[in-house]
């Protein structure tokens, strides 16, 4: 796997970008397909559609298949029936989406055409470095906009784009393949070029399908000039190695890294030190180990570089009552309220440490900032945060408790439950099987591993646990 890819597969988030590309190139199998099954590829182009709008340039990929590959250059009635249902499904789509289901909530707001033509040929430029060398990978990428033709580098992208044009011209006279592949790659990253401004101006996993087209384009080269069997393929094939080699390291190492949230925002941010997203990410890394100072100062740098978000001056508030600081985090919660008048957890803080009826919420509190790290204290608190739906608190509590008591069976349950409530569904199996290797003889915990099995599709595992729980409780 190409390390550029690694976004489109193992961050959870992006797991619409895989299921899209299955749908996606079945529907243009059966398509090509030499007795064609254009239902079944009307079918897989819908549940594209329903996976990632970005699919909707399917048509055009058609188009170019049979105005270059096949040769079918007249558009005649045959043709026009074969695309209907394609455009059709495409016009119902966008009919949905922009006045049924309104505008899509992420769609930035407009930039000028003229600033989207000058910064196109930028972005397009770094997809294509990221492809040959990916390194200094990270999800944030924020790329300024450029406005004028005078500004820095400006010309100097256009400039690349102009010389690439020279080799995909020589493609189209003397190799259809090729040139088809490199269609492919534009034609599928035409809707991530912000035509309409989505909520960000490129990412790494929007790659994920035209990315397919580049391979193809490097595949057919390669074997093209390895039949050769002279120095230039004996020298080829020593560079694949090579890259191969590198790839598949980079591919590994940034697997790695998605898994270590801490190193993961730490390199986010040091190649993107204005992302707000990034800021509030790190401070909840700094939060998974307790270390609030830090996570106080990530939040304050969120905040300054993006003041209108409910969500950061929330969880300041909490941090700064963890640490003592009510007034500071009343305030805290009444700007989060002032700019979102409906956000729930900001709400609910202030119901559990305003109103009289928590009376000893606040005095755990209280009891808390003298005697910190109470297994007692932290267990009460973190029930009072589930009743009032605030899990990642309880669980921040809760992990307190098994720091000091490991083998806690009442804060072992609520950490798995919260897991499975919060849909971490891995946790909660693991959650589970600690209280299952404590108490084998409980029922309920045999259930309740089911239920986590079943939503992870894996059915004869939760069939195991439902037939153990009746087992123990006919």
């Amino acid at each position: 796997m190409h390390p550029v890819n690694t976004e489109a597969v193992t961050y959870i988030a992006g797991r619409a970008d895989p299921l899209s590309v299955v749908f996606f190139l079945s529907a243009f199998l059966f398509y090509i397909n030499k007795k064609p099954r254009h239902l079944a590829a009307v079918f897989f182009f819908a549940l594209s559609l329903l996976t990632k709008e970005a699919n909707l340039i399917f048509p055009l990929l058609l188009i170019l298949y049979d105005y270059y590959v096949v040769g079918e250059r007249k558009l005649k009635a045959p043709a026009v029936l074969r695309y209907a249902p394609y455009f059709l499904l495409t016009f119902a789509y966008l009919v949905l989406r922009f006045f049924i289901l309104g505008l899509p909530q992420r769609l930035a707001p407009h930039i000028p055409f003229g600033t989207y033509l000058l910064t196109m040929p930028k972005i397009l430029v770094t997809y294509l470095s990221l492809l040959l060398f990916p390194v200094h990978l990270h999800m944030e990428r924020l790329v300024p906009s450029i406005n004028s033709i005078f500004e820095q580098y400006a010309v100097f992208y256009i400039l690349i784009l102009i010389c690439l044009l020279w080799p995909v011209k020589i493609l189209y006279r003397r190799s259809k393949p090729l040139f088809f592949f490199v269609g492919f790659f534009f034609i599928t990253l035409l809707p991530m070029l912000n035509i309409l401004t989505i909520n960000a101006p490129m990412a790494e996993h929007w790659l994920y399908l035209p990315s397919i087209g580049a391979y193809a384009v490097v595949s057919y080269a390669v074997i093209r000039i390895m039949r050769l069997k002279n120095t230039i393929s004996n020298l080829v094939a020593v560079i694949l190695v090579v890259f191969l080699g590198f790839f598949s390291s980079r591919t590994v190492l940034r697997n790695i890294e998605w898994g270590r949230s801490f190193e993961f925002y730490r390199n986010l941010i040091a190649y993107t030190p204005h992302s707000a997203r990034g800021h509030v990410n790190m401070a909840f890394s700094y939060i998974q180990v307790k270390d609030l100072v830090s996570a106080k100062k990530e939040f304050k740098t969120a905040l300054e570089l993006n003041p209108m978000d409910a969500h950061a001056y929330s969880w300041l508030g909490w941090v700064e009552i963890v640490q003592g600081n009510k007034k500071e985090a009343v305030k805290d919660w009444k700007k989060s309220l002032d700019i979102a008048p409906f956000y729930e957890p900001s709400r609910a803080r202030m119901t559990i440490y305003l109103n009289a009826e928590d009376k000893e919420f606040r005095r755990l509190c209280n009891a808390d900032s003298k005697k910190p790290g109470d297994i007692n204290i932290n267990y009460r608190l973190s029930k009072i945060y589930i009743n009032h739906g605030l899990y990642l608190e309880a669980l921040y509590r809760l992990e307190n408790v098994l720091e000091k008591d490991p083998r806690h069976a009442k804060a072992l349950f609520n950490r798995a439950w919260i897991y499975s409530e919060l849909g971490m569904w891995e946790k909660a199996v693991g959650g589970y099987k600690e209280l299952i290797a404590l108490t084998p003889n409980d029922p309920d915990l045999y259930t309740n591993l089911g239920y986590c099995y079943e939503a992870l599709g894996l059915p004869k595992e939760a069939g195991a646990m439902h037939a153990k729980a009746k087992a123990l409780k006919p």
